[in-house]
């Protein structure tokens, strides 16, 4: 909770169970915000005075005089003094449990903090003074659609001030990044290198590879990258929430994360730091016969109907791909991405970001396990395939509620 002397607005956790009445409760008091205006996001939009939270639920709203009333020993009463508060809010999809170790050990590339490549050019320059020769320089969050200059960085932006180091920087999508030279020497990539399933090496009309890297062409220079520790891990989860709980955020969906960062999640719960409920998503295996193995090891806990507890840290399902991006233009689409456009693209109508036959597969197996599924799918190809793929696992297994 942060101090409603030093904000205008407070964010309060809401739980699975909320008592709307101030009459005859007995439930434990821990927390009373009074003298305030308590958004309560009911059925009438109802602005009340004050809250009473106990145990991580609320146990009454209304008005000051009926929920001081519950004050009992050892009760925290704050004064908002007319603030208002409101219901925490809730990311639905943010990667969680890297973006917190990327926030405090790689560059920020993001608007505004860069607004051309020359920006780029100079925090990847001050950084390359910072290092050792040879050391990689990481960056994350550069938009194209956001530089002064409306295209791509390429490798050739970067090589005259980093000829001593690999660089490889982020989009803000995740979907590509661009690679120095350097780096794509270290990998391998040159104009004769075949672009890898379900990846896209892009490259200049000579064939030159650019720089840029796509969907898991990424993964070319990527395993190369040196690995953030689990300690630097942790501290970004409570970097990160700490930033979100300033900003009122108090829950988030993590899509995609491997034993380790759940490993970690778990590490800081029980530290007492992971103040922001995580209902997390696995990533999966790309066989069938794997993906049989990893529902068998996470069917039964992972069940994002039923309360683990304290609901803080919540195995919710698993993530998957059918596609790549609308921004680096790899979604698996019907018509080519250059239609209306003349010389872009042509012949580009995306591609799966998997076997369509193994997703399909996969799809039936969580599915019969009773596991929740978030299936990353852009392009209405993509699209069509999951939503039959769904309706093929309900016709061979009727299970309402996934």
């Amino acid at each position: 909770m942060n101090n409603p002397a030093s904000v205008s607005a407070v964010a309060f956790v809401v739980g699975l169970a909320t008592t709307w009445s101030c009459t005859g409760s007995s439930n434990q008091v821990d927390l009373i915000l009074h003298n305030g205006k308590i958004i309560t996001v009911d059925a009438d939009d109802t602005i009340a005075e004050a809250v009473a939270i106990g145990r991580g639920r609320i146990v009454a709203v209304g008005t000051d005089a009926e929920v001081t009333g519950l004050q009992t020993r050892g009760t925290r009463l704050v004064d908002l003094g007319g603030r208002t508060a409101t219901p925490g809010l809730i990311d639905a999809h943010a990667h969680f449990a890297r973006s917190g170790a990327d926030m405090l050990y790689v560059l920020d590339l993001s608007y505004p903090n860069v607004v051309s490549i020359a920006d780029v050019v100079d925090l990847v320059r001050q950084q390359v003074s910072r290092l050792g020769e040879g050391e990689w320089v990481q960056g994350r969050g550069w938009d194209e659609g956001k530089l002064a200059e409306l295209r791509y960085i390429h490798s050739a932006d970067l090589d005259s001030i980093s000829s001593g180091n690999p660089v490889w920087l982020t989009h803000t999508m995740g979907h590509y990044g661009v690679a120095n030279s350097v780096a794509l020497e270290m990998a391998g990539i040159t104009a004769d290198t075949p672009d890898p399933p379900g990846g896209t090496i892009d490259r200049f009309p000579d064939g030159r590879p650019s720089g840029v890297l796509k969907e898991r062409a990424q993964s070319l220079v990527r395993r190369l990258l040196p690995q953030t520790s689990p300690e630097q891990i942790r501290d970004g989860m409570r970097a990160l929430a700490d930033a979100f709980n300033r900003e009122g955020m108090t829950g988030v969906k993590d899509p995609g994360i491997p034993p380790a960062l759940w490993e970690a999640y778990r590490d800081v719960l029980e530290e007492g730091d992971l103040s922001v409920r995580v209902f997390a998503l696995w990533s999966t295996p790309n066989t069938v016969e794997a993906t049989r193995v990893h529902a068998d090891s996470i069917a039964a806990f992972t069940r994002p109907y039923e309360s683990p507890g304290d609901d803080r840290l919540i195995s919710g399902g698993v993530k998957l791909y059918a596609d790549g991006s609308g921004g680096a233009r790899t979604a698996w689409m019907y018509d080519e991405w250059s239609d209306g456009y003349t010389g872009t693209d042509a012949g580009n109508r995306g591609y799966p970001a998997i076997d369509p036959g193994v997703l399909r597969e996969q799809v039936r197996i969580y599915h019969d396990a009773g596991i929740h599924m978030s299936i990353h799918s852009i392009g209405d190809r993509g699209i069509d395939w999951v939503v039959e793929s769904y309706r093929m696992a309900m016709d061979a297994t009727p299970i309402s509620g996934l």
